[in-house]
């Protein structure tokens, strides 16, 4: 897989995303290609390291208003 170096992570795009869709369209032919995970309806979650992904999958995975509650 080769990709610019435009569609790498860290970028703010159009659709306020870090990960471009040619990216994550790549992320997902490549895993459909191999077969090792399903991805159709699910989130990508990328990152450097371990807190990278634990930090992206909270970000991910959290509402985007929450009440705060007193």
């Amino acid at each position: 897989m080769l990709l610019a170096g435009c569609h790498r992570m860290s970028y703010v795009f159009e659709n306020q995303s870090l990960i471009s869709q040619v990216l994550e369209n790549q992320i997902r032919n490549l895993h459909t290609a191999v077969g090792n995970a399903v991805t159709q309806g699910r989130l990508i979650v990328f990152g450097a390291g371990s807190t990278q992904l634990l930090n992206a999958a909270v970000h991910a995975l959290s509402p985007e208003f929450i009440s705060p509650s007193y």
